[in-house]
């Protein structure tokens, strides 16, 4: 059972409850009641500068882990930004984080594929799965389409003009229990072609490999769990896109469906189209 984490009324997140009885040594950073655990400070400015003391020092006894030195914005629901925090902590406090990606695609009909990337093996978070060609984290201060066009150009040398022609498709949410806690996303989920001659060329080093799929291929990683829960959720939602008038592929991804979840791997989680 995950505990409530509060800003003022508002449940923003869920800890685990070791995770909870840890933070009881910031008194003056974390309240506890009936209710749960609720941030002391008051404005955002106060609660990003004491959640920075505390989450350095869980990071030193080894509660957070994985420390990026990168920070989150955390907002209300449907409000204004609450706090800043480091981004390896998202998951130990269940905060809802947002995500830009890019589904690469070319070719036409029975030709058509995508373009995926195998996560680097010194990754923190799931070293070795598949991925989608673009995508990352949105930080404090970035849109998701300023992300989207960072991401384009350090994971596969996309330069900005071609970046620019991706197409919005829509926002999906993801929600699953993690080892950490819990981690919930929002994906801002694009579409961008290429033509056949493209290659991409990963400059940030969180590549080891790109595949050029098809559809047939996609659906075997599927349901195989080869893919991060995220991609797994965003490449699924292309397929049934992509195959919506293709009866074989709407059966291949039932049946990856299926084997995923006797696998426990894929499409994990909550996900819905948001």
């Amino acid at each position: 059972m995950l505990v409530p984490f509060r800003a003022g009324a508002q449940v923003i997140g869920a800890l685990r409850p070791d995770f909870a009885r840890a933070l009881r040594g910031w008194p003056a950073v974390f309240a506890f009641d009936a209710g749960g655990v609720a941030l002391v400070p008051a404005d955002e400015r106060k609660r990003s500068d004491a959640l920075a003391e505390a989450t350095r020092e869980l990071a030193r006894t080894g509660w957070i882990q994985g420390w990026r030195g990168e920070l989150y914005a955390v907002h209300a629901p449907g409000g204004g930004p609450l706090f800043c925090i480091e981004r390896a902590a998202m998951r130990r406090f269940g905060l809802l984080s947002r995500a830009a990606h890019a589904n690469v695609v070319s070719g036409r009909g029975a030709r058509r594929r995508m373009w995926i990337a195998r996560r680097s093996a010194a990754k923190p978070i799931d070293p070795g799965l598949w991925d989608t060609l673009v995508g990352g984290g949105i930080a404090a201060g970035l849109s998701a389409w300023q992300t989207l066009l960072k991401e384009a150009r350090e994971e596969a040398g996309i330069e900005a003009a071609r970046a620019r022609r991706a197409r919005f498709v829509k926002a999906l949410m993801i929600e699953r229990i993690v080892p950490e806690g819990l981690h919930r996303e929002i994906l801002f989920v694009y579409d961008l072609e290429v033509g056949a001659g493209f290659r991409p060329r990963n400059l940030d080093g969180e590549v080891s490999a790109f595949e050029r799929s098809g559809c047939a291929g996609l659906v075997r990683r599927l349901a195989q769990g080869a893919f991060t829960a995220e991609a797994a959720l965003i490449v699924h939602d292309w397929l049934a896109r992509a195959g919506a008038g293709r009866p074989a592929l709407r059966r291949a991804l039932a049946r990856s469906e299926r084997l995923a979840a006797r696998a426990g791997a894929g499409c994990t989680g909550r996900a819905s189209g948001r």
